[in-house]
Formats: structure tokens, sequence, C-alpha cells
């Protein structure tokens, strides 16, 4: 068979995926030699393998054809899932997971940086593979196509395809002229926060160790921990830090590059998504913290515990510092809702994303005033700007495909033979890539006893949320598969 040209530039960039993905088995691998970890040079096999494959895959294939939209769909969605199935391998070394579905699901839940585990003890495991799992969130977190599309320098106009694909938002900050400039500025913005999360951590004296792990679970709102308890195993100086990260980590990174580029804080004033944003859980934790504190807790407590939580949520991070089931039913019912909303467009944190509820509600708004005045020219606005007739539609188009998608996901659970509660919380935690909630998937439970085809289908739903459901969704379409 005579592959097309389009087809063996597919190929050549699946090649490229791999052997980065080998390279950065080695780090593991450092950390396993220098624990005295004979089983870290499974790492070493494993990265060597994919080295080499994917060098000889992008020699042989590479091609400089544009790429068309349609190759651009295919070849995003062969990146993830190749990237989560090359993942999956160390688990099985390291007798992390009993099983492939088990080994996938960690692994998905890594790269889609939804932070859902199926380990019970996570501190009885190596510390190369807890490395590793929290090395999926933070290249997982920047956009894998976005991260080899920043380092690579030969992508084109394909690279253009590619990062519109993973990087699908309602409102485009320009930041750089070429695609591969904004790349690298967006991976500058990442690696500086990161560093920064890691030395304010070990200032706080977590050891070095954990510090980087919990700052690549912070800075990609992931949510893995090397410690059973979580971030609850730290004391309160540290959480309090943690609050702040998560909140700066949902901010979206052209804000940074903005703010340092104008150095004016008008930049920060003007953006309507990122005021939307903080008002949106002060008022949320301001809630919690009342509820809490008439529930008999200390006021000082409650404030603190309810900012963490709203924090950890609404940026889809995950970490859990109390036992929300157990709050009053207004504090249960903001950290389920606030999942649906996420955090800033252009983030690493899941959901439906906080500028698009603000266009929908704008929306909403507007056509109450039309109701009104049937004559009237209404124009919205955001950050500043006249919205286009398009993106408003689009932003409708992804909302009403949401629903749907939640709905139809939310049936299969409820089919299965779970509670309403744990059907809603499955796909909530999967599909806003939160990984906490209610139910069997509450603080104290995971999802190491869900059976393998719920697991793959979770993986499935984890993907959708972190590629914000068009990227997956359109496989399914007739006309994705009809040559032109």
């Amino acid at each position: 068979m005579v592959l097309s040209k389009n087809n063996r530039q597919i190929i050549a960039f699946l090649g490229i995926t791999l052997a980065i993905l080998g390279i950065s088995m080695f780090l593991p691998l450092l950390m396993g030699l220098y624990d005295g970890e004979r089983r870290a040079l499974a790492f070493g096999g494993i990265g060597l393998l994919g080295l080499l494959a994917g060098g000889a895959f992008h020699r042989r294939f590479r091609e400089t054809v544009e790429m068309t939209p349609r190759s651009a769909y295919h070849l995003v969605i062969l990146v993830w899932l190749m990237a989560c199935l090359y993942g999956a391998l160390p688990y099985l070394f390291f007798d992390g997971a009993p099983n492939f579905s088990r080994a996938f699901f960690e692994s998905a839940s890594g790269f889609t940086t939804t932070g859902a585990t199926i380990f019970n003890d996570v501190e009885s495991q190596s510390r190369c593979l807890l490395l590793w799992r929290s090395m999926t969130h933070w290249l997982g977190g920047m956009g894998i196509v976005v991260l080899f599309v920043a380092l690579m320098g030969f992508f084109g106009n394909s690279g253009l395809q590619m990062f519109k694909v993973e990087t699908n938002g309602p409102l485009k900050e320009k930041v750089a002229p070429s695609v591969r400039d904004t790349a690298k500025i967006l991976l500058r913005v990442y690696i500086c926060l990161t560093a920064i999360q890691i030395g304010g951590l070990l200032l706080a004296g977590m050891p070095l160790f954990d510090a980087v792990c919990h700052a690549f679970g912070v800075v990609a709102t992931g949510g893995f921990s090397t410690r059973d308890d979580g971030i609850a195993a730290y004391g309160t100086g540290v959480q309090a830090l943690v609050s702040f990260y998560m909140l700066f980590s949902g901010v979206n990174f052209s804000v940074y590059y903005l703010l340092l580029k104008n150095r004016s804080l008008a930049t920060l004033r003007e953006n309507d998504e990122l005021m939307c944003y903080f008002g949106l859980i002060l008022t949320a934790a301001l809630i919690c913290g009342a509820a809490l504190w008439r529930q008999g807790q200390p006021p000082l407590a409650s404030l603190r515990a309810g900012f963490f939580q709203v924090t950890s949520i609404i940026t889809s991070t995950g970490y859990i510092a109390a036992d929300y089931p157990s709050w009053p039913p207004v504090g249960q019912f903001i950290l389920f809702f606030l999942p649906f909303i996420g955090a800033c467009a252009g983030s690493t944190g899941g959901g439906i994303k906080v500028s698009r509820f603000m266009i929908l509600c704008k929306g909403i708004k507007a056509n109450f005033t039309r109701l009104l005045h049937p004559r009237a020219v209404i124009h919205l606005r955001a950050n500043g700007r006249q919205l286009e007739q398009s993106v408003v539609s689009n932003v409708q188009t992804f909302f009403s495909l949401y629903v749907l998608t939640f709905a139809a996901a939310s049936l299969v659970f409820s089919l299965y033979g779970f509670d309403l509660v744990t059907a809603i919380s499955l796909t909530a935690s999967c599909v806003n890539n939160v990984g906490s909630g209610f139910g069997i998937i509450g603080p104290a439970m995971n999802y190491g006893q869900l059976p393998a085809w719920i697991l793959y289908f979770l993986s499935l739903l984890m993907l959708m949320g972190r590629l914000e459901l068009y990227a997956i969704l359109i496989v399914f379409s007739r006309d994705f598969w009809r040559e032109s």
C-alpha cells in the first residue's frame, strides 16, 4: 500500500512524539539508579526503544507537505493516544498496575491532568515510578503538541493546524506572529511557573522530591501526589501556598507574558475573563467558609479550607485537604458545580472554561434585551473587543455539545447500575479533568475497583475533556472519514 504524503507526515510526527517521550524516560531512570532501584533499568529500556523507533520513523517518513485540517485532527488524536499507551508501560514493569486497563487509565489520567488514580497505597511505590507519574502531568499540562511545536523548528503551517486543534478556545490572545514563537513563549512561562513553585515549596519545608512532584502536579492542575493523604499530609503553611499556586496556574498563560511585556496592571484589569475568574473564586470561597463556620469550625480555618478546596476544584487540580462530602449542602453544591465552569482558557485547567460561561451569560442577557427591544443593535464585548457572532455561536454550540456528551456518558454509567450521584460524578470528574468527586470516588476512594471497560470509557472521557470535545467527537462524524 502506497501512503499519501499526509499520512507519511503523520507517521513522521508520531515518531517525534515517541522519541521525545523516550528521552523523558531517562529522568526517572536516573532517579531509580540514585535510589538503587534495579527495576529502574526498565525506564532505560523503554526510553531507548522509544528514542530509536521514533527516530527511525521520523527519518523514514518525513515529508514537508502542508497538513490539512483533517490530517491535523488525525495526528493530534494519535499523538495523545500514543502518549497514553507508551506512558502505561512503566506501570506494568513496576507492578504498579495489575493489568493493562489500569495502567492505561493511570497514564491517561496523568497526561490529561485529571489526577484520578488506581493506587490504594501511593507511598509504597518506587520514587522513580512516582516521578514518571508526575512527569506525565507536566508533559500533558503544557499540551504534547504545543510542547513539540515549541521544541522542533520544522513544523511550518502544519504546526499551526495542530496548535489550533489542541488549543481550542473562544478568545484568542495574540502573543507572537508565528505559532512556534507563541508555543515557545508559553513553554517559557510554564517552565518559570514550575521553577517558582518548586522553590516556594522547598522554602515551605517540603522535601526536594516531593516539591518537584507536587509542583508538576500543581502547575499542570493535575493533582497527583507522593503521599497517600495528598496535600493534606503537609502543614497549613504548605496548603496555603499550594492554594495560591493553584489559583495562578488556572490563569491564561498569555496573561503572564503580556503583563511582563506591557509592565502595566491594566493588562489584568482589562481581561474580563480573569476578573470573572477571581470573582468566582472569592465568592465561592466566602460562601463555603461561612457555611463551615456556621457548622462550628473556627472562622480562619473555615475560610482557609473553603479557599483551598474551591481553588483546587475550579482549576481541576483535585487536591483534597478536607472531607468535603461532610460539608453543609451549599458547600457540596458549590464544589460539585465549579468543575463545570473550570479555569481560564489558555491555562492547564479543565472544564468548560470561564470565558465560555462569560460569553454564554452575555448572550443570554442580550437575548432578553432583544425580547424587550426588538430593534436594538447589541454588540457583545469581551476583553475590550467586540465579539464576532461566530464566536458567540461557537460557544453556544460547544455548550450544547458538552451537555449532550455529559448526559450520554451519565446514562451509560446509570445503565451499568451506578447510583445517580456516582454516575453523574464519574462523568463530571473525567470530562472536567478534575479527578475527585462524590459517591464511590469520594476523598477516601479511588478508581482501582472499577471494571476494565469502565476504566477505558473514563479514559476516553478524560481525553475528550483535555482536547475540549471536538478533536475526539469529530472522529464519529461521517464527513471526517469521507475523502475530499
